[in-house]
């Protein structure tokens, strides 16, 4: 055991997507707050970056077949950077990087980001932002906003923050579920 303090991860109120579709944006997040509480001392895992990842696909198929483009598998990417983009607030970084093939595919295929576009070799992934000093402390040593949830550092690093990633994907589904009638 370590004499760190441990911080637990800010986790949505089940409330505030009661109003949600039950199947799949409702299941998806109370899914994935229940594991996040369940992981005593790490605060999340592995489970939930992929989680949050692949879901960030899923809920893409939704909003290509609202936009009336039927699910195929060959517009996995689309979908996912259709959700990632327009509704979580990354189309910026879409434009200059290859997420898609870093994140989802280094996490689905690799168990972890990927530092290359064409090898094996991986990169680390980071659950939680922590305190506000370890946030500044990120963006003063790394060189990237530690307040998004992908986290692409001037020197090459990438992480992942599960915090600030499932904040942004709860307000995307939001933005959707609004912008589709469904809420």
């Amino acid at each position: 055991m370590s004499d760190t303090k441990e911080r637990k991860i800010i986790l949505p109120n089940m409330e505030s997507f009661s109003h949600w579709p039950e199947i799949p944006y409702r299941w998806m997040m109370s899914g994935l707050v229940r594991v996040i509480e369940r992981v005593e001392g790490v605060d999340a895992n592995y489970l939930v970056a992929l989680g949050l990842i692949c879901y960030t696909e899923i809920v893409g198929h939704e909003i290509l077949k609202f936009k009336g483009l039927p699910f195929r598998t060959g517009n996995s990417k689309q979908a996912f950077e259709v959700f990632l983009g327009e509704y979580m607030g990354y189309k910026d970084l879409l434009g200059k990087y290859p997420i898609y093939n870093w994140y989802r595919c280094g996490l689905c295929h690799e168990f972890t980001i990927k530092t290359t576009d064409g090898g094996k070799k991986s990169g680390p992934f980071h659950y939680f932002n922590g305190s506000d000093y370890e946030k500044e402390n990120l963006k003063m040593s790394l060189g990237a906003d530690a307040s998004k949830g992908i986290f692409i550092a001037s020197n090459g690093v990438r992480l992942f923050l599960i915090e600030n990633y499932l904040q942004e994907f709860q307000s995307g589904i939001e933005k959707f579920l609004k912008e589709s009638g469904k809420i």
